[in-house]
């Protein structure tokens, strides 16, 4: 999941993702389930890459 992720972000949004992955050794835990909860996604909350 995390390489469909990082691909789908800009550049700036992926650092701050390495960053995020890098200040917590639970962090793909945490991410593992924050990504499946049962929020809509909504476009302007994600930087998307065109």
């Amino acid at each position: 999941m995390r390489g469909r992720v990082m691909r789908a972000l800009d550049p700036e949004a992926q650092e701050i993702l390495t960053g995020a992955e890098a200040s917590c050794p639970q962090f793909e835990a945490f991410f593992a389930r924050f990504a499946r909860a049962p929020i809509p996604a909504v476009a302007s909350m994600v930087q998307r890459r065109h």
